[in-house]
């Protein structure tokens, strides 16, 4: 075979792929997009116009198969709708001439154009896997090439059939294997046998057809259900059997006549997902109540995150105090009475210095949330919760804000934040409270400032 390029350069080390089998001598330039064919040839035009550099080096290798069948994807894509269906009864469509005219003849043509139907189904078989598996469902495929060996009758015993279904399905449902087998032996019968006469019609204007009186033995099937190609594999071969020796037992159940229409049908094939399946009441208010739930511990999550950090903040706050030798405030312990009793730390007046005022209420706050944060105490006393702890500290336009916006479940860890953090830091804590929306953090961040200011 004479080709124009005996090699061509990927311009990638260690890749090499090996020129297609061509009729015709490869040109050194490939073909122009718009004219690739569903052909080996096509297919390695297709590559060469996209080349095989990419960012990771080695990845083409790694995943050759890959891409491989990426290629003939593209080269496939929009078939199934282009409205080229139709043609007179004698011919093959212009793909079947472009696939035979593209390889050698003979016996190496023979195996190109086996090689590339075999590339072809296995990506057809991939794609109905990844189908079943992403959505649930289950596909079954047959195939027949139309194609028998030379003179031999056209009977369903000399008849196979290529067959997708998932080997999951056959080992959970062992009753369907007679239906399915019943299933291939119909398409032999009444498909498979068709497609050969119109093959053999069509071909018999083309070439001068071998006639043969040997035909080799027919063995026929041992089990409803052959064994896979491999045992990794989801293709089956399926042999004919002669006309009406596979029955179902039983005739099929006759189906449940569908309840009334209520509405005209969708033009469009009918597509039923997840969203489609009506619920009756009680099953809407529970998932409306586990969503709710999830939508809670989310608000909760980011609230913990959120206390992690002031609780962090503080104490880097306390150790900056203790390394500059700052004296905080003397804190007075009054008598514990007996019966113990929480009483609230007091308002913060507008007497104190902005330092003196971060300095005292950052312990003050450390102490309370690490009370609230705390189990009951040996002695049988209820721990603060965060919100008693600190609803006395609000700042009247903070309040007033987050009332009005109905955010007051987030007091507590607003007044934190106005407490501990220091100004430069409120805008990044605001935008980490759940449930506050990005279009309230600068009135927000403004009613805090105004209460500091106030406070001053």
């Amino acid at each position: 075979m004479s080709t124009a390029v005996s090699t061509f350069r990927w311009g990638v080390a260690g890749v090499s792929i090996p020129l297609p089998p061509s009729r015709q001598p490869i040109p050194v330039q490939p073909v122009a997009w718009d004219n690739l064919t569903f052909t080996p040839g096509g297919a390695y035009d297709l590559r060469r116009h996209l080349g095989v550099t990419f960012d990771e080096l080695g990845r083409f290798n790694r995943s050759r198969n890959k891409f491989e069948a990426a290629d003939l994807a593209w080269l496939a894509a929009g078939a199934s709708d282009d409205g080229r269906h139709s043609l007179p009864s004698e011919q093959f469509y212009p793909e079947f001439h472009d696939l035979y005219d593209s390889v050698p003849t003979g016996v190496s043509g023979q195996q190109a154009r086996r090689d590339f139907s075999n590339s072809v189904r296995a990506l057809i078989w991939d794609l109905a896997t990844q189908w079943d598996r992403a959505t649930g469902g289950t596909t079954l495929i047959l195939h027949t090439s139309g194609t028998t060996v030379p003179g031999s009758p056209l009977v369903p015993e000399r008849m196979k059939s290529q067959v997708y279904i998932q080997p999951r399905f056959l080992h959970e449902h062992p009753e369907t294997h007679a239906t399915i087998a019943f299933l291939v032996q119909t398409f032999l019968e009444h498909i498979a046998i068709p497609t050969a006469q119109d093959w053999r019609a069509r071909a018999s204007r083309l070439w001068s057809l071998l006639q043969t009186s040997h035909l080799p033995a027919m063995q026929l099937p041992a089990t409803l259900i052959p064994e896979p190609s491999s045992l990794r594999s989801a293709h089956y071969v399926f042999k004919g059997r002669p006309w009406g020796s596979l029955q179902l037992e039983a005739p099929l159940p006759a189906p449940t006549p569908p309840p009334p229409a209520t509405a005209s049908p969708p033009d469009e094939d009918d597509v039923y997902d997840i969203e489609d399946i009506t619920f009756d009441a009680d099953a809407l208010a529970l998932i409306t109540a586990v969503e709710r739930a999830e939508h809670l511990e989310h608000e909760n999550a980011g609230l913990r995150e959120l206390i992690e950090s002031l609780q962090s903040t503080n104490t880097d706050l306390l150790l900056d105090a203790k390394d500059r030798k700052l004296r905080l405030p003397p804190r007075s312990t009054p008598v514990r009475p007996s019966t113990p009793v929480r009483s609230p730390p007091p308002y913060v007046g507008s007497a104190l210095s902005p330092r003196s005022f971060a300095t005292s209420s950052t312990a003050s706050a450390s102490r309370t949330l690490a009370h609230g944060l705390q189990s009951p105490s040996a002695h049988g006393l209820q721990s603060p919760s965060l919100e008693s702890a600190t609803s006395d500290l609000l700042s009247p336009l903070t309040d007033e804000f987050l009332a009005d916006h109905a955010l007051t479940h987030l007091a507590p860890a607003v007044n934190l934040i106005l407490r501990i953090q220091v100004v430069f830091k409120w805008s990044q804590e605001v935008s980490r409270l759940p449930g506050v929306p990005s279009e309230l953090v600068d009135g927000l961040l403004e009613a805090m400032d105004k209460d500091r200011i106030a406070a001053l």
